[in-house]
Protein backbone atom coordinates (compact mmCIF):
# COMPACT_ATOMS: atom_id res chain seq x y z
CA UNK A 1 0.00 0.00 0.00
CA UNK A 2 1.75 3.48 -0.96
CA UNK A 3 2.60 5.70 1.79
CA UNK A 4 3.14 9.22 1.80
CA UNK A 5 4.86 10.38 5.44
CA UNK A 6 5.67 14.34 6.20
CA UNK A 7 7.63 15.07 9.47
CA UNK A 8 6.19 18.49 10.45
CA UNK A 9 5.38 20.05 14.03
CA UNK A 10 1.83 19.98 14.04
CA UNK A 11 -0.93 20.15 16.59
CA UNK A 12 -3.98 17.47 16.38
CA UNK A 13 -6.40 19.78 14.81
CA UNK A 14 -3.69 20.70 12.43
CA UNK A 15 -3.65 17.22 11.33
CA UNK A 16 -7.35 17.11 10.49
CA UNK A 17 -7.48 20.33 8.90
CA UNK A 18 -4.66 19.65 6.41
CA UNK A 19 -5.04 20.53 2.55
CA UNK A 20 -1.46 19.06 2.42
CA UNK A 21 -2.70 15.31 4.22
CA UNK A 22 -6.09 15.66 1.54
CA UNK A 23 -4.05 16.34 -1.20
CA UNK A 24 -1.90 13.62 -0.72
CA UNK A 25 -4.73 10.95 -0.09
CA UNK A 26 -6.02 12.26 -3.66
CA UNK A 27 -2.52 12.03 -5.41
CA UNK A 28 -2.27 8.16 -3.82
CA UNK A 29 -5.89 7.39 -4.05
CA UNK A 30 -5.62 3.60 -2.99
CA UNK A 31 -3.91 4.59 0.45
CA UNK A 32 -6.57 4.01 2.93
CA UNK A 33 -5.32 7.25 5.41
CA UNK A 34 -2.46 9.69 5.36
CA UNK A 35 -0.78 10.34 8.55
CA UNK A 36 2.24 13.22 9.71
CA UNK A 37 4.70 11.88 12.04
CA UNK A 38 5.00 14.82 14.19
CA UNK A 39 7.96 15.72 16.19
CA UNK A 40 6.48 16.68 19.39
CA UNK A 41 8.47 20.14 21.34
CA UNK A 42 8.34 18.79 24.84
CA UNK A 43 11.20 18.89 27.47
CA UNK A 44 11.95 15.51 26.01
CA UNK A 45 11.34 15.72 22.31
CA UNK A 46 9.15 12.53 20.84
CA UNK A 47 7.60 11.72 17.70
CA UNK A 48 4.62 10.77 17.51
CA UNK A 49 2.32 9.44 14.25
CA UNK A 50 -1.21 11.76 13.83
CA UNK A 51 -3.05 9.83 11.54
CA UNK A 52 -6.02 10.67 9.47
CA UNK A 53 -8.78 9.61 6.93
CA UNK A 54 -10.84 11.61 4.36
CA UNK A 55 -13.69 11.03 3.44
CA UNK A 56 -15.34 11.41 -0.12
CA UNK A 57 -16.88 14.19 0.96
CA UNK A 58 -13.46 15.77 2.41
CA UNK A 59 -12.34 15.02 -1.18
CA UNK A 60 -14.94 16.72 -2.69
CA UNK A 61 -14.23 19.81 -0.15
CA UNK A 62 -11.02 19.94 -0.65
CA UNK A 63 -11.32 19.81 -5.09
CA UNK A 64 -14.27 22.82 -4.42
CA UNK A 65 -11.30 24.76 -2.54
CA UNK A 66 -8.78 24.52 -4.65
CA UNK A 67 -10.40 25.52 -7.97
CA UNK A 68 -11.88 28.88 -6.14
CA UNK A 69 -8.05 29.16 -4.95
CA UNK A 70 -7.10 28.40 -8.54
CA UNK A 71 -9.68 30.92 -10.26
CA UNK A 72 -8.65 33.57 -7.77
CA UNK A 73 -4.85 33.42 -8.94
CA UNK A 74 -5.82 33.25 -12.50
CA UNK A 75 -7.96 36.65 -11.36
CA UNK A 76 -4.90 38.37 -9.79
CA UNK A 77 -6.24 37.95 -6.33
CA UNK A 78 -4.18 36.44 -3.44
CA UNK A 79 -4.48 36.05 0.47
CA UNK A 80 -2.05 36.86 2.81
CA UNK A 81 -1.03 34.41 5.34
CA UNK A 82 1.57 35.75 7.48
CA UNK A 83 3.82 33.13 9.19
CA UNK A 84 7.59 32.32 9.48
CA UNK A 85 8.13 31.47 5.78
CA UNK A 86 7.55 35.42 4.96
CA UNK A 87 10.92 36.37 5.73
CA UNK A 88 12.10 34.27 2.31
CA UNK A 89 9.15 34.82 0.20
CA UNK A 90 9.71 36.70 -3.12
CA UNK A 91 6.50 38.38 -2.94
CA UNK A 92 7.06 39.73 0.53
CA UNK A 93 6.79 43.02 -1.51
CA UNK A 94 3.45 43.03 -2.60
CA UNK A 95 1.92 41.47 0.71
CA UNK A 96 3.45 45.04 2.43
CA UNK A 97 3.12 47.24 -0.41
CA UNK A 98 6.76 48.24 -1.54
CA UNK A 99 5.92 49.43 -5.08
CA UNK A 100 9.54 50.27 -5.55
CA UNK A 101 10.54 46.26 -4.25
CA UNK A 102 7.32 45.08 -5.92
CA UNK A 103 8.39 46.28 -9.76
CA UNK A 104 12.44 44.79 -8.99
CA UNK A 105 10.81 41.36 -7.49
CA UNK A 106 8.51 40.89 -10.49
CA UNK A 107 10.97 42.06 -13.03
CA UNK A 108 13.58 39.60 -11.32
CA UNK A 109 11.18 36.97 -11.79
CA UNK A 110 10.30 37.21 -15.11
CA UNK A 111 13.91 37.61 -16.28
CA UNK A 112 14.78 34.44 -13.76
CA UNK A 113 12.20 32.03 -16.16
Amino acid sequence: MPEVVVFPTASWASVILSDQLTAYQLAEPEAEQAALCVLVKTKEPKIEWRLATRSGDDLTEFLVKADIVAHDIASGRFYKRSGKWCAWCDFLPVCVKDEKRVEETLVKIAYSK
